[in-house]
């Protein structure tokens, strides 16, 4: 076996609610004077304020709060901070912001724990030691720099023009807080740039030279490029189909993964599973991990695309065949607690079906109960085949992960996705 390291320390609070949990997690720590962290534009906005708020809510205030972190933070900056953070008498940090707050309080933190006054006394790859423990508690507002999990902090040095890497297991913050609150005032244009940031990061997990069974391992059904390679696999998707719509008798005809469909003006959508049994019903499979992906008009789109895919000049629009269009999503979308939702056209006077043929249904992954179904989404948040409930999916999932076709496939997979 190739030699690899991995190390993950921090603890990671992720979900709605999120930010109250911080006091706790400091408490812990054995802090209770943290150095707020953050810049200009997220105190402008609001950022902030909702973080002092959630810290309230636990009887915490921060000792101080400095909002002045440059895009670009440099040694002056670190230094300046980590003084004021000893005048002030702190005795923790929180980060709030994208990499250069983050990397900041990263820098701060060396200085602080080395009790020095100078940055680039620190300065080097792997060669810091541990020093004096400064709890840190990183809080990212872009989804894409992944800062709150890495070993690196980039700080740029005027002086001679240049940005400096500082690399050590000793800057990986104490906790990492993933609140959807901290995103929702991102512009749309830095939401999709980051969103890139962070399929790059992913990318690189699956690619690069020091790519590892361990983040191989995070690979789950949740995740769209693995569940497509997964269920194009016909007895996959069938056994798949079957347990959500509760029919033994279901038999797959065809399956296709990341298919696309074109409507009249040329606008394409990709599915990631479509399917058809063997009386013509046609099925289509998506996972969605963000709510946003999983909205009601996004499967009335899908659903009228099928439809209009599926018939020829001169068929009778009474032999239309059924569809299903089926969502997989990581959260409860419809927020009601139910571990499955269908959704048929209905009269509303008389409240019974209208019976066109079109369903769609929403599957809540997060119920991980001892039903079927239950069984079925323990099995998509599972990152490791010898935890999974079924031996059908189990044996796949191996294939991909551990045989050296599988794993040369997925790698392949992700080569394209990065050109």
């Amino acid at each position: 076996m190739s030699y690899y390291e991995f190390k993950l320390p921090a603890k990671i609070l992720s979900g709605e609610g999120a930010l109250e949990h911080v006091p706790h997690e400091l408490q812990t720590l054995g802090a209770s004077r943290p150095l707020l962290l953050s810049d200009q534009g997220l105190a402008q906005v609001g950022t902030v304020k909702i973080v002092q708020a959630a810290l309230r809510q636990g009887g915490l205030v921060p000792a101080e709060t400095y909002c002045h972190i440059p895009p670009d933070s440099s040694i002056e900056v670190v230094n300046h901070i980590a003084q004021l953070y000893r005048d002030t008498q702190c005795d923790s940090l929180i980060a709030v912001g994208g990499g250069s707050v983050i990397d900041t309080a990263k820098g701060v933190g060396m200085v602080l724990a080395q009790a020095g006054h100078d940055l680039l006394d620190s300065a080097g790859c792997e060669v810091l030691p541990r020093g004096k423990h400064v709890p840190f508690v990183a809080v990212p507002t872009t989804a894409g720099t992944g800062s709150e999990a890495t070993l690196v902090a980039v700080v740029a040095n005027p002086a001679i023009q240049v940005k400096m890497e500082f690399l050590s297991y000793h800057l990986l913050p104490d906790v990492a807080v993933l609140d959807p609150r901290m995103t929702e005032t991102l512009p749309p244009r830095i939401t999709a740039a980051t969103g890139f940031d962070a399929l790059v990061h992913a990318i690189e997990a699956a690619t690069c030279l020091q790519r590892n069974p361990v983040s191989d391992s995070f690979l789950r059904l949740l995740d769209d490029d693995f569940m497509n390679k997964v269920f194009e696999d016909k007895a996959c998707a069938e056994f798949l189909l079957q347990i959500i719509l509760e029919r033994t008798d279901l038999t797959v005809q065809k399956v296709h993964s990341q298919h696309n469909l074109k409507n009249l003006q040329g606008r394409s959508v990709r599915l990631d599973i479509l399917a058809t049994d063997e009386a013509g019903r046609v099925y289509n499979i998506e996972v969605q991990r963000s709510d946003k992906g999983a909205g009601a008009k996004r499967a009335r789109y899908n659903s009228s695309l099928i439809d209009a895919n599926i018939t020829e000049p001169g068929d009778n629009y009474e032999n239309l065949n059924e569809t299903y269009v089926i969502f997989i999503t990581e959260h409860d979308v419809l927020k009601a607690g139910q571990p499955i939702y269908h959704i048929d056209r209905m009269i509303q006077e008389t409240s019974a079906s209208f019976g066109d043929g079109s369903h769609i249904l929403y599957v809540n992954a997060q119920i991980k109960d001892n039903t079927a179904l239950g069984q079925l989404m323990h099995d998509f948040a599972c990152t490791k085949a010898e935890e999974m409930h079924y031996p059908i999916l189990a044996k796949r999932v191996r294939y991909f992960k551990e045989e050296q076709e599988g794993v040369a496939t997925m790698s392949r997979i992700f080569e394209e996705i990065k050109r």
